[in-house]
């Protein structure tokens, strides 16, 4: 606890009576209820100077250590703090949702299990409890529990919001209204509920109901990125970019790009003419949205005079390959203690000699003001090694069939919240059951099991090429993509692979994805075509269509 006397704003005076104090913390809770929780935590924590027992403080900084994403030190604070008072529900309720937040799913239900015990009176003990319950993938349970307790406390609009995200989470977006619905019908201010029941209005097709609910949500609650980036998409989708790239600044709200260009104290870009000028980009996000900014990548190298290009370790070869008048480095997160942040480093490189400092996503926002800007194109980006294309070109020459077709069909991460994004590759026949195909694993991660059980149930042989790890070997992993005539697979790392680097590539999808920009086929990249179904329609009928266009497609080919 020596540390809590720590204060993060030298300018904020201490408190030296109890009405300083009182006066401080009450400030603190205003930015905390505005969701500002660097302004609370710098208030909360110079109220320590004159009371640093108080475990109402103490909870409060730990949930704000949580809401910035410092969650080993609000841990600490709070296993310290339930030590002292080892029945207190609200330090109990605080771990519980902790432990949800690091997808500890069982441990989660168990602290909100005895925070019902404690307060069986209190409906958000029941409320978190189905929350934890639903995220673990539960949904019938997490359903039933709620329609158990709803005539208990049937005013209490959010058990009405919990039931309406695990009903979407099971039957689709267009099942849960009514329940949405209903808690914004008792309480029109909840902010949650009115960002919940924006996509589940888009898949219905009620974009204006969507653009209100989200725009009422933000009024609410104008710190919840979740919200903002929604608006983003849907902005994008409506070919309002400009405005549409100013919320996807809240991107930023979580992870390490702040963190970075502070840290290194160069001027970030914006939009400047690079003639002459040396410009440092840095990867962000998944792997996924690594390869797709990219997009950009050759005309930033054509227009300056130096370009860094900064990677995940696992794109190195790649880019390096890919983008040869480029100085090609790795990146590496890294948590700063004596900063107190998140931040990227790039060991190796000197980056103080860069004009300019940029991370990946924000290049389109000043190249890209407006839809016209985008040029059409079907250019492959990226390029792996020729050893590499040589290898796998002589690989699937041995395989049966002149006709080879790559295959993905589900993301690595498989919580309950990215189910319904994904499908079963038993549920792939329409598509593998055409014949005279090589079909060809490209789906990361362990999948042998499915793979085994597909060619037991079905006798259909999914060539899997296992001296290639799909996971790590990116430049290999891309080089066997760009020898296959199609690539057929969700939106998860492996169709950007095939999109940049220039084959032919059918999307399957949950709803268009924002980097579209309400096309099907996405202008940037035209090798792309998506399959989309609405989250309330089952895969089988996209698969079903899938493997109809397939069968065209094949007679095509083939003549």
């Amino acid at each position: 606890m020596a540390q809590k006397n720590k204060n993060p704003n030298a300018t904020l005076p201490s408190p030296k009576n109890r009405s300083q104090y009182v006066k401080i913390v009450k400030k603190g809770q205003v930015f905390y209820k505005q969701g500002d929780y660097n302004q609370a935590l710098k208030h909360f924590t110079r109220s320590w100077d004159y009371d640093s027992k108080n475990p109402g403080i103490i909870k409060l900084v730990a949930e704000c250590l949580f809401q910035i994403g410092n969650r080993n030190v609000a841990i600490n604070l709070l296993a310290f703090a339930l030590q002292e008072n080892p029945s207190d529900p609200v330090i109990i309720s605080i771990l519980g949702n902790a432990a949800l937040k690091m997808d500890l799913f069982d441990l989660s239900q168990k602290f909100h299990q005895i925070y019902i015990q404690l307060k069986p009176e209190d409906p958000i003990g029941y409320n978190n409890y189905a929350s934890a319950l639903r995220e673990d993938g539960k949904l019938d349970e997490a359903i039933n529990f709620l329609q158990d307790i709803l005539p208990l406390f049937p005013e209490e609009d959010i058990l009405w919001n919990t039931l309406g995200s695990s009903v979407a989470f099971r039957d689709g977006g267009a099942a849960a209204i009514v329940f949405y619905e209903e808690c914004l019908r008792l309480n029109p201010k909840n902010s949650l509920a009115l960002n919940n029941i924006t996509t589940p209005y888009m898949s219905i097709g009620e974009v204006k109901k969507a653009e209100e609910a989200a725009r009422k949500s933000i009024a609410l609650n104008p710190n919840l990125a979740k919200i903002h980036l929604f608006l983003s998409t849907l902005l994008f989708s409506s070919r309002r970019l400009e405005e549409g790239w100013k919320e996807y600044q809240w991107r930023k709200s979580e992870g390490n790009i702040t963190g970075t260009i502070a840290y290194n104290k160069i001027p970030q870009w914006q939009g400047e003419d690079l003639t002459g000028k040396k410009i440092f980009i840095f990867g962000e996000q998944g792997i996924g949205d690594e390869i797709i900014f990219t997009w950009l990548y050759n005309e930033i190298i054509e227009e300056a005079e130096k370009v860094g290009l900064a990677c995940t370790t696992r794109l190195v070869p790649l880019f390096k390959n890919s983008f040869k008048k480029a100085h090609v480095c790795e990146y590496i997160d890294r948590f700063d203690s004596k900063l107190d942040f998140d931040l990227k480093t790039f060991p190796g490189t000197d980056i103080t000699e860069y004009d300019y400092i940029c991370c990946a996503g924000d290049l389109a926002r000043y190249k890209w003001l407006k839809y016209e800007d985008i040029k059409p194109s079907s250019e492959a980006i990226l390029h792996p090694s020729e050893e590499k294309m040589a290898y796998w070109r002589e690989r699937i020459a041995e395989l049966p069939h002149k006709i080879s077709v790559g295959i993905s069909w589900r993301s690595g991460i498989t919580h309950a919240k990215r189910a319904r994004n994904y499908t079963s590759l038993l549920n792939w026949q329409p598509i593998l059951k055409q014949k005279n195909i090589n079909f060809i694993n490209i789906q990361y991660g362990d999948c042998a099991a499915e793979l085994e059980e597909l060619e037991k149930e079905t006798g259909i042989k999914i060539h899997n090429f296992e001296d290639l790890n799909l996971k790590d070997d990116f430049d290999g992993t891309t080089a066997l993509i760009k020898n296959c005539d199609l690539f057929i697979g969700p939106g998860s790392a492996p169709l950007v692979q095939s999109m940049c680097v220039g084959v032919e590539s059918w999307a399957l999808l949950s709803g268009n994805p924002w980097w579209c920009f309400g096309e099907e086929t996405p202008i940037w990249q035209q090798n792309m075509r998506a399959f989309n179904k609405t989250d309330n329609d089952p895969w089988e009928s996209l698969l079903e269509d899938c493997g109809a266009e397939l069968k065209k497609w094949l007679k095509t080919k083939r003549k």
